[in-house]
């Protein structure tokens, strides 16, 4: 899954080297294109892109959901999967607008749980949890089926924000897992970064429904190529029975061997059409850059 892909070309763009994928992607209004907070995508291999349709893009945030034939993660009945991008706190953007957004994604969280068993969601929530927990007593039946509930919730960022103490409580609604410093890999590290490493915050995070913990086998968190990407992505891997035909043989390593490039790209309006041709009239370098973004994408693997 990518966010802030800021393109509605991002299928065409990436069609020469994630050619062995399905995108699906939100739509981005023309007078948005380019600009930060803006874009959501999901790449599906093409060897279970047949078990995979839309079920619904959101119209108040950005939000798409999946159908997902639940054998793909070994769970019984179809699963909806989520990618969702909630827009920061800003100047621009106050606390009331949080709330808001968040308000969206909890209503849209429960219409997926009151339509499917299963729920998975993830993606850049802008949310800094620390070490609070999204279980009280009064979910004792959950902690006491699963041990990493029974201590503090592991953290390598300690802050605390208003949109991870609503993202904590939707989790408690669900409920819903958070897998953020739940173990199983995952100690709570940080996933944003900057583009040049200066910063360190967990922005991102994966939710699901409690039968969908059981079947997790990891949640790792890749180190970020800073000149693609100012975040790390978060791989999660299912325990599956085989026989769907998906292809194994994932690389989980960078793949540019020394090709990225050594300046940042940023966008910049004027230059557009100049972007534009650059990348259609230079090959190499396109595919380079193609194959890097694919292995910053937040991924979930299938069939580990």
């Amino acid at each position: 899954m990518l966010v802030e892909t800021r393109t509605i070309g991002v299928v065409s763009i990436t069609a020469t080297a994630l050619f062995t994928y399905t995108v699906y992607h939100i739509p981005i209004s023309s007078t948005m294109i380019g600009c930060k907070g803006n874009g959501v995508a999901v790449f599906i291999d093409q060897s279970i892109h047949g078990f995979v349709t839309v079920w619904h893009v959101s119209e108040r945030i950005q939000t798409i959901w999946l159908k997902c034939a639940g054998q793909v993660f070994n769970v019984p009945g179809n699963v909806a999967l989520g990618a969702v991008y909630l827009n920061p706190k800003t100047d621009k953007r106050s606390n009331s607008d949080i709330t808001e957004s968040f308000e969206h994604f909890f209503d849209e969280a429960t219409t997926a749980s009151l339509n499917f068993t299963n729920v998975l969601m993830m993606g850049d929530f802008n949310a800094h949890i620390g070490d609070l927990s999204e279980f009280t007593d009064e979910h004792y039946v959950i902690q006491d089926d699963s041990k990493c509930l029974q201590h503090a919730r592991l953290n390598c960022c300690k802050s605390v924000n208003r949109a991870g103490k609503l993202l904590l409580d939707i989790a408690a609604a669900g409920p819903y897992m958070l897998t953020t410093g739940r173990g199983k890999v995952d100690s709570g590290q940080a996933t944003f970064v900057g583009y040049h490493g200066r910063h360190r915050s967990r922005s991102d995070h994966i939710l699901m429904t409690l039968n969908f913990y059981h079947n997790l086998m990891s949640t790792d968190i890749q180190p970020s190529n800073e000149r693609i990407a100012d975040h790390c992505s978060i791989t999660a891997c299912f325990k599956v029975q085989g026989g769907l035909g998906a292809d194994m043989n994932l690389e989980p390593h960078h793949v540019c061997h020394g090709g990225c490039p050594k300046h940042t790209l940023r966008w910049n309006p004027d230059k557009a059409l100049q972007y534009t041709e650059h990348l259609e009239n230079n090959t190499k370098g396109r595919n380079s850059f193609l194959k890097a973004i694919e292995k910053q994408l937040i991924t979930t693997i299938y069939g580990l």
